[in-house]
């Protein structure tokens, strides 16, 4: 296999993996907050519902810190290339989602975990609120790093009015609302696939508001998230820039598959819910809780398709996939990809059986015999 074909394919699956547990992310913390605040807003404690989701989004955000670096090791040993200016406002911007948004979060992160027995409901629900500011903060770093490997402008120094000229843009734009929308619905199924798990297991007053949350939430976020998806690939990249063929396939795969996840959830779902017949349908409960599947392998197809639309091109126009490779060698990458994808899947694997026990309610370590 060629080298470069090989880095790609590495890479491709390092950041899909991490892709996933960042989504998970930037569904489940809005809907954590707000939970918290409508907490301590009546002056009572969460409910149990939000007590299970919570622990649902440490997990994944602890793989997901897991994957990330495996994600980051790779790309710092395998696509480095010759440096030159061009560069400059990609590591830029990492660094500063690195330092100011991803270090924050986990700060705070930290901040809330520690302080639940300690903080009032107040200072908890704010902190949350923090956690998420901090973690849409990153996706707006990220996601305005690539549209700049899309459609790269020419920036001399990364300052205030460099960062919103790449901001504000269509480019930008449009791909950060689909990346939000889209992280929204993943969020939507988790808690109907939580609160089906629950219902399952007959405990009817953890399950509702979740499938309830996850429905309506769905409702809202499903169109926003078919139309900038449709919408973005038209401003992505400066006109008569071509993609790879077989990017459009997994483009068109993606649209169609967000379209029928809108249009089940609008005329399928939500009437189901809303009757209360979802709640007294064994099958209809396993479709939910296992539907989450669906929304977490549409955005892999989408972003996959979004990035090989871009090929040849590292950096549109400016750099090739082939010069921004670093020349390690044959025998050093094909040890670096057995190493790297072991790490991701088993990363991947590791999460599916510990979210697994958490939507069973099985503790996720539990305590030797003493």
């Amino acid at each position: 296999m060629d080298e470069i074909v090989l880095a790609r394919l590495l890479f491709a699956t390092t950041a899909s993996v991490h892709y996933l547990f960042v989504a998970v992310t930037l569904g489940l913390t809005p809907i954590l907050a707000t939970a918290y605040t409508w907490s301590a807003v009546r002056r009572r404690r969460a409910p149990d519902a939000v007590e299970m989701l919570s622990r649902l989004y440490v997990a994944n955000y602890g793989f997901g810190i897991v994957a990330g670096l495996v994600m980051e090791l790779q790309m710092s040993m395998l696509w480095t290339g010759p440096g030159t200016d061009v560069y400059s406002p990609i590591a830029g911007l990492l660094a500063l989602e690195t330092v100011v948004a991803f270090f924050l979060e986990s700060t705070l992160l930290g901040l809330w975990l520690a302080g639940r027995e300690i903080l009032p409901a107040w200072v908890q629900a704010a902190i949350f609120w923090g956690i998420v500011i901090t973690a849409y903060a990153s996706a707006i770093f990220i996601v305005t790093a690539n549209a700049y490997l899309h459609y790269p402008i020419q920036i001399e120094v990364l300052d205030a009015a460099a960062f919103m000229s790449l901001l504000m843009r269509p480019a930008t734009l449009w791909t950060l609302l689909h990346i939000t929308s889209s992280s929204l619905v993943v969020g939507a199924f988790w808690c109907a696939s939580l609160g089906a798990a629950r219902l399952r297991s007959g405990a009817a007053s953890t399950g509702k508001p979740l499938v309830r949350i996850g429905v309506l939430l769905a409702t809202v976020a499903s169109p926003l998230m078919a139309a900038s998806g449709a919408e973005q690939f038209g401003v992505v990249r400066p006109n008569g820039v071509q993609g790879a063929a077989w990017g459009a396939g997994l483009i068109d795969a993606m649209i169609t598959a967000g379209s029928l996840i809108m249009l089940l959830t609008w005329v399928v779902v939500l009437p189901l819910m809303l009757t209360g017949r979802i709640y007294r349908r064994p099958w209809m409960l396993e479709i939910l809780r296992y539907g989450v599947v669906v929304p977490m392998v549409v955005i892999v197809l989408g972003w996959v398709g979004r990035e090989v639309s871009r090929q040849p091109w590292f950096i549109v126009g400016l750099v090739r996939i082939e010069d921004a490779a670093s020349p390690i060698g044959p025998v050093p990458l094909v040890v670096a990809s057995v190493l790297f994808v072991a790490l991701s899947v088993g990363t991947l694997g590791l999460a599916i059986g510990a979210l697994r026990r958490i939507i069973r309610g099985v503790p996720v370590l539990r305590a030797s015999a003493t």
